[in-house]
């Protein structure tokens, strides 16, 4: 599966952190620290749809509870998931390449034949 540009920043804070992040801890930590409130819940909520985040509940001593966000795949792994999309969509590529040469060959030989049946030696 592959990840909005969003979903992989917020992924390389996780990845970066020892310990669940609130969105609050994400933002700060991130490059991309423009993020609107209701953007970083909604890639959020994408990377938890996708099984990529886990969610709990949180409560720091000092405030009310939130929610508290973690990695559930390794960036290791998730780089091993997009090399082997990648050699799948290779692999199909090629398939389709082979298919259309074949094609391609047949459509040659069939013109050179009828060609060379109207020619006289």
């Amino acid at each position: 599966m592959k990840l909005t540009d969003m979903e992989m920043e917020i992924m390389k804070v996780l990845w970066k952190s020892d310990a669940p992040m609130t969105a609050a801890d994400i933002v700060s930590a991130s490059t991309r620290r423009t993020w609107k409130e209701r953007s970083i819940y909604i890639m959020l909520k994408s990377l938890q749809d996708k099984g990529l985040v886990s969610v709990k509940n949180y409560r720091p001593a000092t405030s009310k509870a939130t929610k508290a966000y973690s990695a559930l795949i390794t960036k290791e792994r998730y780089a091993a998931s997009q090399v082997v999309a990648m050699d799948v969509d290779f692999v199909v590529f090629l398939q389709e390449t082979i298919q259309a040469s074949k094609k391609y060959e047949k459509e040659f030989r069939e013109n050179t034949r009828s060609n060379n049946t109207g020619k006289e030696d």
